[in-house]
């Protein structure tokens, strides 16, 4: 009878095309067989199974490449998975907890950095993952209905295109740790992460009103930045373009979609010409969420936050009309990691950082004229925050130890020894920084409890 049962059940999970899986209560761990890609435009096929302890979560085969911006450098290498059912090649899903199910899967390295500047790294491998938490938690304590980060209408709208199953969408990302074999092999800890699909953000890439890009490496003023939108420095997810290709230039291919996106820069343009001004803010942006962000962006020190990782997202733009907001991504170069500086530098401590989103235009761009026309808005923000807890060193610290309760001690040495680490990777530096940068911002902002 026994033999019965376990052919039916391995009958099922060989042609099952999605999987649910529980919120990891320890370290995951991910073995791959098969070709590494080589390089950065290669892709292989492997296979793959995931396990915590000795439990089997679920296997599949899987198309994998390196992925990242200037982690391609990296020896480590972060790796992308798109997974497919082992016999077919089907697309295969997985829900992982309240995760929206998705087919692609991120392997955060965090590794050396380029040219082994370990200075310019999160070898601790949980800033990424506390940040975004930091994140959601603030934009969650706003009232309704900014608490539910995206307007009442998308969620609306995603109860009547996919009977409001996406209620776990979280508008960024989130991982867990992870060890990753190949073979038999102990390869390095990883983070095994979501990839911010469209999906997260309640978008649907086939409505002509849902917009999400994310800008690469833009400038703060002058040509392709926050007051000129030249579309060859940002990534389009939505709306679905025929025939576009990231950084394209979509003023002629695509004129309307350029109009609609062009409204919001040209505001901004204008904000920055003296033209028009930010009391006129409302018309184009959901200010909570950009006076959030902000804010968010200097409670953890993200620095590379406004013209690089952040994504753009709207859900009602015409080229008339609508609102803007912004949600976080890629945020390992938090709470003291700098991009071009090693720990040594005073730049990299909390009180030497100085505020990251209020330094000049030059850097800045529009988020510098968003502080400085919001400046009572913002204090009075982030002392409700302090006041009921969000932001706190206690709750700050619990988001640390939500990811570092589930590393496995052994792995982490192990992974420091095959890639190198930083005085930075200590997870007492983090708790220090955030203890800091709390006390720091509580001085510039006048609140004593």
């Amino acid at each position: 009878m026994s033999d019965i049962l376990d052919n039916t059940i391995w009958a099922l999970n060989s042609t099952q095309t999605s999987v649910q899986i529980p919120r990891p209560s320890g370290q995951l761990r991910m073995i791959l067989t098969g070709d590494l890609p080589a390089s950065s435009s290669d892709t292989t096929s492997v296979k793959c199974a995931l396990m915590q302890g000795e439990n089997m979560l679920f296997r599949c085969a899987a198309d994998i490449s390196w992925q990242g911006q200037s982690s391609m450098a990296d020896p480590k290498h972060n790796f992308k998975l798109k997974l497919k059912t082992e016999t077919t090649e089907d697309k295969f899903s997985v829900k992982l907890g309240s995760w929206v199910p998705t087919n692609k899967i991120d392997l955060k390295a965090y590794g050396q950095g380029p040219n082994k500047n370990y200075g310019n790294s999160d070898r601790s491998m949980v800033r990424d993952t506390t940040a975004g938490k930091v994140w959601r938690a603030i934009r969650r304590a706003s009232s309704f209905p900014d608490n539910m980060i995206a307007p009442l209408h998308a969620w609306a709208y995603d109860q009547v295109n996919d009977n409001g199953l996406r209620s776990g969408a979280l508008f960024s990302t989130e991982g867990f740790p992870c060890a990753l074999y190949f073979g038999s092999d102990f390869y390095g800890l990883y983070t095994f992460r979501s990839t911010a699909p469209n999906e997260d953000y309640l978008i649907d890439e086939k409505n002509p009103m849902h917009y999400l890009l994310q800008p690469q490496h833009i400038h703060g003023t002058g040509a392709n930045s926050w007051y000129q939108f030249d579309s060859s420095g940002w990534a389009i997810s939505s709306p679905k373009l025929k025939g576009y290709d990231d950084q394209d230039d979509i003023s002629k291919k695509f004129p309307k979609q350029f109009a609609v996106i062009n409204r919001l820069f040209t505001y901004f343009g204008n904000v920055y010409s003296g033209a028009d001004t930010l009391a006129n803010a409302e018309q184009y942006i959901n200010v909570s969420s950009w006076i959030d962000y902000i804010l968010f962006c200097e409670v953890v020190g993200s620095n590379d936050a406004f013209m690089n990782n952040v994504m753009l997202a709207s859900w009602d733009a015409t080229s008339t009309s609508g609102l803007w907001h912004l949600c976080a991504y890629d945020l390992d170069e938090t709470f003291g990691i700098l991009f071009g500086n090693t720990g040594t530098s005073t730049l990299n401590t909390p009180e030497g950082m100085g505020f990251v989103s209020n330094v000049n235009r030059f850097t800045n761009g529009i988020f510098y004229d968003l502080n400085q026309f919001f400046a009572q808005v913002i204090r009075f923000r982030y002392a409700s925050l302090r006041k009921i807890g969000v932001i706190s060193e206690t709750s700050l610290f619990q988001m640390v130890f939500e990811t570092t309760h589930l590393m496995d001690p052994d792995d982490v040495e192990t992974d420091n020894t095959m890639w190198g680490t930083n005085d930075q990777a200590k997870i007492g530096y983090i708790l220090n920084w955030i203890n800091r940068r709390i006390s720091w911002l509580d001085q510039q902002w006048g609140y004593s409890g």
